[in-house]
């Protein structure tokens, strides 16, 4: 995986993330995408916190990840979506984006 180095220091909806990583061009690359909840398990700073440039300990950035139907009820199925520290809050919540890709051989 190749990882954004820093956010923009904007916070977005999770919609506003997805938009925001279609139209991301960096480092020559135009195929970013918003990471899965699974991807930031290699990104996590000393004491499971994922790192932030900002200095804040509990930084969270917004995942594609939904959480299963089993978990949550279904009268808030898809309105909630996990952050990096796998936690759920409502889509519309703003947090920083961190952009992902797969990087070839």
């Amino acid at each position: 995986l190749m990882w954004q180095k820093d956010d923009d220091g904007i916070q977005r909806s999770q919609e506003e993330a997805f938009d925001y990583c279609k139209k991301l061009a960096l480092a020559g690359f135009s195929d970013w995408r918003l990471p899965e909840l699974s991807e930031f398990s290699s990104f996590k700073a000393a004491g499971g916190h994922t790192r932030s440039p900002h200095g804040e300990a509990d930084t969270e950035y917004w995942t594609s990840t939904d959480p299963s139907p089993y978990m949550i009820p279904k009268s808030i199925a898809g309105q909630i979506a996990y952050t990096s520290e796998g936690l759920t809050f409502s889509k519309n919540t703003r947090f920083y984006v961190l952009a992902v890709r797969t990087a070839s051989e």
